[in-house]
């Protein structure tokens, strides 16, 4: 770990009163649901681009937009 960053972490452990491990282990949860994020969206682009499937996609989501089947409301 470099200084700056062993600096930084320090300061937010300081300052939040949260150890450096539950910080590091926060930071890095945050990243693994960032990168996640990031790959649905890129799909999600990626599948936009193909008018069939895009369109398949759609008519799936219209699909379940509709009443469900519990007998509530």
């Amino acid at each position: 770990m470099s200084d700056r960053s062993a600096e930084t972490l320090a300061f937010i452990s300081t300052l939040t009163a949260a150890s450096k491990q539950a910080i590091v282990e926060d930071a890095l949860e945050h990243y693994r649901r960032k990168l996640i994020m990031e790959s649905v969206l890129d799909a999600y682009c990626a599948l936009e681009q193909d008018p069939t499937e895009w369109q398949s996609l759609r008519a799936e989501f219209e699909e379940l937009e509709g009443p469900i089947a519990d007998g509530i409301g």
